[in-house]
């Protein structure tokens, strides 16, 4: 994650709670949201996938990985 990926992040979890608690649709709209802000580093690949028959995202290098 960049520095400014985690200040953006770091914002996000300071800001004031609401007094009642989102709904899950309401927390997955904003998580949907913030995400799309962020930009995927170089060397970087990410596809669409299912995990759980939930869509997920597969990031991974865009070469492939050295042993270490």
């Amino acid at each position: 994650m960049s520095k400014d990926q985690s200040a953006a992040v770091n914002e996000k979890l300071r800001r004031a709670q609401p007094a009642e608690p989102p709904t899950v649709e309401a927390m997955r709209a904003g998580f949907a949201t913030m995400m799309a802000t962020m930009q995927v580093a170089d060397g970087i690949r990410t596809s669409s996938t299912t995990l759980g028959e939930r869509p997920a995202l597969l990031v991974e290098p865009a070469e492939e990985a050295t042993p270490r």
